[in-house]
């Protein structure tokens, strides 16, 4: 733990730092409550030692007249009956008065949790809405998440009657202790040696459980980042076949948090078996010293009042170690605490919810101006990105950037949206810095559309109206046409309803796109920022939108991010970018004229252009008409007929299946149930001895000092092997239960890695609620087994003993006795309810996960449209689908009634006592032996049950962990059967393939397909938006399987082929690349099963055929530059392009190339298509683009419509026959 961390610990009463006026008045009546509560406890030892004095003081007039004490015992014997029957009454009245104090504790801090709890967590995610995008540099979103959802689990167990119970028990202490003083204060003094010692110990577990809570948090955040990175990028993990790697890097940093944790349990039980040996020692010290004191001072210090001190020290003792558990928990929060109110008090350099002397400008009405701006990324300050931008544009006017990647123009629209700030310099609207304007008003003026569309998981017509929420359906109709999407949504069952998936993943690039830029055109901005934002669309549906794009632009400020020349030629000008500086500036003619970077820029397509012309003689008469397109992929649900979908299981079978994962630990289990066993015998077997102080006390005093002496070592030897039992049985209860949630979250992280596609693309299986699951939910499965396993044996033979022990010497007694404990078992069991939505299946913290975890994933989209708040709302409106409060109250009697059974015990104790001993059936000894075991072992089961896990919660996450393990994938992606031919040639065979996804039966989206690719061809696939290119690629790899027909790769049906072999030969490079969080070497290498042998020249090779290799030794760390989250620290042509070289890598035997070149601007485009010539030879290549460019050089050309073949041939040929084909390239 660092310097920072231990100075910003928070104390305790921090916790309570964002209560409202009525958590403060519900907290301080629980904090009174449980004041009396823990008052009332001397009081019953007053009581308690009344009795005993009377029944010890004429137990010794009879056997030993001549000791000195206070009563009289004809007195006595006369008035016995009455003073029992009172103090019986006594025992009755303040037991109701400790049941209503226990219950409104409960109650009144249960309520006050709920509401702080709530509170706590809207002002995290608050919190996390206004910090600016350098801090999610800094903080990867993903391993946020999973340490603050943890994080507020831990605070949430920390809350509470816990938090009562803890004041309770340390009022019973200390009223308890000050007692003691009053009734014997020689005595006390003596037992108040002990207590330094407890607080020291008390100090330094304390001091340990912080330090190792803190490293465990950190520990699985990093796990946790590893599972939800490679789940929300399946389709990459699965085409390289990395999932055994990422399994053994996810359970390698789960290893890192097992060894915290099997340190905080040995220090916990060590600690906890030290308070123990210290009750011990009371015990000890009393049976020696009370008797003493009784016998040498008895005038001053009578047996009663001795007994009532040392019962009030031993309580008191007793006490402090009941604390210790509590005193874990609530530092564990306070650790916790720390961590999310750092977050939720640090101010943002660029808070979207400031509006403190801010400026609304109430018109637009002159320029934008950048003026001399600096900027470097936070991440990378020593690799400028702009230096020196000066550019200035007037209001109504469009402006394009273009430049090669990296250059700087995504930056320069960040900068405008103030998603950062300059280093330097400064940016105006009409001669007003924007940092001085109101953020919300800025945003609001200002549509992006990005080169990346990100969609939220929800429905198409929702998805839309972020861009305004007020806006009716008409308007998001209206605005879906000019976008081009009306026609292709209105093709599926749920037309605008249609649920899109994790990210849109149900729909085409093309289709996310137009519904960006439906979104972006309903916001209906004075500003358009327009990021590639075409880049996705078919030359088709670019015509049409950026004929829509034209329309919108009329008197609006237009600034334009392309490397498509025909997107920006028209601009009112241009601006040429290069290592962040403008090169060239002016209209198209002007700088075409001027024959420089930008003419070089523009002459690979123009005179691609007009080759093509010269071949062909277009018609400029060519119409086009509408395409029709049914066949769209959309979300997976329920409605699917899965043959092989989760079945729930019984809770026998349930954990039965989680002890099988037990069994590697069975020799920890089996010396952990032993360990636990003999420490549950520790407090009656200390008990039954400590009752002989009854009977040393009648007897003279040289038998007195000897049978002290006896009994004071064996106590010792009893309190030592306390702490040998605790700490072992901790320790290895610890480790039993860490290694079980270790192994069923490498299991469950497996088993989601071997499911098929379809199973990800249903909206339960988002990966933030998976990866939730993980995280927040298996932890909880160890209460079925370990945890539960280890109180039950404490409990078990610590109340099992003393049951035979009492029947044994006295049943009637016994059975007398043990009547209530019942209560204790019956509390302890009705204090489970887990927050679990039944009707969705999931629990409500994996509903608050996944509702953050998108938020943060998707967060720059929801900050360029100022829906902060939007958000938030949603965020605060997740409800826990459940009344608890009359759970709560039936909890909180129950509660109640186990704290107060004590007092109800004793007065049928000595109720049933009086007669009996009066009349000579009942020895006094045995008496005290029967009470004092069971009602010590009472108190011990009480404090055992209120560390008993939440069995229904665990029930709940046990359960659907085990359903996934138990599911078998329909295409198991880790599977090593199949056929793994030696030779691998590379014809591949679509014949006859029929496909339609899952939920959408009535729409075919391939229909009798058939595609014929010869072995070292290079084969195109074209066609408008949905017509099922992307589809042909999926199937190929094996993410879903054919309805009907086959497909076959050198005449074997892959079906059949080992799938793992199958994928290693095809090299796949998606639309939309996907990087993960760690260096680009890493990035490279992520598909070899060993890359340490990999030479620093394989890496400069295939970086340099990839266009990448100038710009990563640009970089300051160069190949070991880390890439952020999904690469988000490079530009969509750099992702694009180390994406490319991740492929060569691989050296693969086919190349599925999915828009490979959408992103890249034309100088990296002509270089990159050069490599990938280059390594085409001698292998297969699959090409989808609608730049047809790309493609044109193709031996073969498939043109797909509604899913099946209309036209194929060549270029040329597809040309002359003026079909389809001619009028997509008509448009180019």
């Amino acid at each position: 733990m660092t310097k920072k961390q231990k100075e910003n610990i928070i104390p305790f009463l921090q916790l309570f730092a964002y209560s409202d006026l009525i958590d403060k008045i519900l907290l301080i009546i629980g904090m009174v409550m449980a004041i009396c509560s823990g008052i009332l406890f001397p009081i019953m030892y007053y009581m308690y030692g009344q009795i005993v004095g009377i029944v010890i003081s004429l137990q010794t007039n009879k056997t030993q007249p001549n000791i000195c004490v206070n009563f009289s015992t004809n007195d006595i014997e006369t008035d016995y009956e009455n003073q029992t029957y009172k103090f019986i009454l006594f025992y009755v009245y303040f037991g109701l008065g400790s049941i209503v104090s226990n219950f409104m504790l409960f109650v009144f801090f249960e309520k006050t949790a709920e509401r702080q709890i709530k509170t706590i967590r809207n002002k995290l995610f608050k919190s996390l809405l206004k910090q600016d995008l350098a801090f999610y540099d800094a903080n990867s979103p993903v391993e946020l998440n999973s340490r603050l959802v943890n994080n507020l689990n831990t605070l949430k167990k920390g809350f509470g009657y816990k938090i009562g119970d803890f004041i309770s028990i340390l009022t019973r202490a200390l009223s308890c202790f000050i007692y003691a003083m009053i009734s014997a204060w020689k005595f006390g003094l003596v037992m108040l040696s002990i207590l330094p010692f407890m607080i020291i110990s008390t100090v330094l577990m304390v001091m340990f459980i912080k330090k190792y809570s803190i490293e465990e948090y950190v520990g699985y955040g990093s796990a946790g980042q590893i599972a939800q990175e490679a789940l929300s990028s399946i389709r990459t993990v699965l085409s390289f076949g990395t999932m055994k790697n990422v399994i053994r890097n996810y359970k390698n940093n789960l290893n890192i948090s097992e060894k915290i944790s099997l340190k905080k349990g040995f220090f916990t039980g060590f600690f906890f078996g030290f308070s123990l040996f210290f009750y011990n020692l009371v015990f000890a010290i009393g049976i020696f010293y009370g008797p003493y004191l009784a016998r040498e001072e008895c005038e001053q210090f009578s047996s009663q009042n001795i007994l009532r001190s040392l019962f009030l020290m031993i309580t008191a003792t007793f006490s402090f170690g009941q604390v210790l558990p509590f005193l874990k928990e609530i530092t564990e929060a306070k650790t916790a605490a720390n961590d999310i109110f750092n977050i939720i008090r640090r101010k943002s350099a660029i808070d979207v919810f400031d509006h403190e002397n801010k400026k609304k400008l109430d018109k637009i009405e002159k320029e934008i101006r950048f003026n001399n701006v600096h900027f470097a990324y936070s991440q990378r300050p020593d690799l400028k990105i702009l230096s020196g931008f000066d550019f200035s544009m007037p209001i109504g006017s469009t402006v394009a950037f273009c430049g090669p990647s990296g250059c700087g123009k995504t930056t320069i629209l960040h900068l405008l949206l103030r998603f950062y700030d300059p280093n330097s310099g400064s940016i105006e609207i009409d001669n007003v810095d924007i940092k001085d304007l109101n953020l919300q008003w800025l945003r609001e003026q200002i549509s992006l559309v990005s080169q990346e569309p990100i969609l939220f998981s929800t429905s198409i017509k929702d998805n839309i109206r972020i861009g305004r929420l007020d806006a009716t359906d008409l308007e998001v109709e209206q605005a879906a046409k000019n976008a081009n999407a009306h026609d292709f949504i209105m093709k599926f069952n749920n037309k605008y309803d249609t649920q899109v998936g994790e990210r849109g993943t149900q729909l085409s690039g093309g289709q996310k796109q137009r519904i960006a830029l439906a979104r972006a055109i309903l916001k209906n901005s004075k500003i358009l920022l327009l990021d590639e934002a075409t880049s996705a669309l078919d030359y088709h549906n670019e015509k049409l939108v950026q004929d829509a794009l034209e329309k919108i632009k009329i008197g609006r400020t237009t600034i334009i991010v392309a490397h498509r020349l025909k997107t920006i030629q028209n601009a009112d000008l241009i601006v040429y970018l290069d290592n962040g500086k403008v090169i060239e500036m002016g209209t198209h003619e002007d700088l075409m004229n001027i024959k420089g970077c930008y003419y070089n820029f523009s002459m690979a397509k123009i005179k691609s252009f007009e080759e093509n012309e010269k071949k062909i003689n277009v018609s400029s008469s060519s119409s086009f008409g509408e395409i029709s397109m049914l066949n769209i992929k959309t979300v997976y649900d329920n409605e699917k007929n899965d043959t092989n979908e989760i079945k729930s299981a019984n809770l026998s079978s349930v954990i039965f299946q989680l002890w099988n994962n037990h069994l590697p630990e069975k020799i920890y289990i089996l010396v952990g149930i032993v360990s636990q066993l003999l420490a549950g015998l520790v407090v009656p077997i200390a008990s039954i001895l400590f009752t002989e102080i009854y009977t040393i006390f009648s007897l003279a005093k040289k038998q007195q000092e000897n049978m002290s002496i006896k009994y004071l070592i064996i106590i010792l030897g009893i309190g030592l092997g306390n702490i040998i039992f605790y700490t072992l049985s901790n320790f290895l209860f610890s480790l039993i239960g860490s290694r079980l949630t270790i192994r069923l979250r490498v299991k469950t992280f497996e088993a989601y890695l071997r499911q098929e596609i379809a199973f990800h693309d249903r909206d339960e299986n988002k990966s933030n609620i998976l990866a939730s699951h993980l995280a927040a939910n298996i932890p909880f499965c160890r209460g079925l087994t370990s945890d539960l396993l280890s109180l039950m044996c404490q409990a078990l033979s610590s109340v099992g003993f003393c049951i035979i022990f009492g029947l044994v010497i006295e049943w009637k007694l016994c059975l007398l006795i043990i009547s209530l404990v019942p209560i204790n078992f019956l509390s302890g069991f009705i204090n489970f309810q887990p927050s679990w939505d039944k009707s969705r299946g999931k629990s409500y913290e994996e509903k608050i996960s996944s509702h953050i975890s998108e938020t943060l994933e998707n967060l720059k989209t929801i900050i360029s449209f100022t829906r902060e708040n939007y958000f938030y709302d949603l965020f605060t409106e997740i409800k826990n689908g459940k009344n608890k409060f009359l759970y709560l109250i039936v909890k909180g009697f129950f509660y109640a009634l186990s704290n107060s059974v004590l007092f109800f015990m004793q007065a049928i104790a000595f109720g049933y006592a009086y007669k009996h001993l009066l009349g000579g059936t009942l020895l006094l000894a045995t008496f005290f032996k029967v009470y004092a075991t069971i009602t010590f072992s009472s108190i011990a089961l009480g404090q055992l049950f209120s560390q008993i896990p939440d069995l229904k919660k665990a029930k709940s996450a046990a359960t659907s962990t085990i359903q996934i393990l138990n599911r078998k994938s329909n295409i198991d992606s880790m599977s090593e059967n199949g056929i793994k031919p030696v030779d691998l040639f590379g014809n591949i065979d679509f014949v006859n393939v029929k496909f339609r996804y899952s939920n959408r039966s009535e729409q075919i989206v391939l229909n009798s397909l058939c595609l014929k690719i010869k072995a070292n061809n290079k084969i195109a696939l074209v066609g408008h938006s949905g017509c099922g290119k992307s589809t042909c690629i999926a199937l190929l790899m094996r993410f879903y399987d054919v309805d009907e027909g086959e497909i076959l790769l050198d005449n074997l049906d892959i079906r059949k082929l080992n799938i793992i072999w199958l994928r290693s030969k095809i090299g796949l490079v998606l639309q939309e690349p996907v990087l993960f969080n760690m260096s680009i070497k890493e990035n490279i290498c992520y598909g070899l099963t060993d890359s340490s042998n990999i030479s620093i020249g394989e890496l400069e090779n295939v970086a340099k055929m990839s266009n990448i290799y100038d710009l990563i030794l640009s970089l300051p760390e160069k190949f070991e530059t880390k890439v952020g989250l999904k690469g988000n620290q490079l530009s969509g042509g750099e992702k694009q392009r180390i994406a490319i070289a991740r492929m060569l890598m691989m050296q693969p035997k086919i190349l599925l190339f999915d828009e490979v070149t959408s992103a890249l601007d034309n100088h990296s485009m002509i270089i990159v298509q050069a490599a990938l010539k280059k390594v085409q030879d001698g292998r297969t290549c699959l090409i989808i683009s609608h730049q047809l460019d790309t493609i044109k050089e193709a031996d073969k050309i498939y043109v797909l419509d509604e899913g099946n073949t209309i036209e194929e041939g060549t270029h040329d040929q597809l040309m002359r026959n003026k079909g389809l084909y001619f009028d997509i390239f008509s448009l180019s």
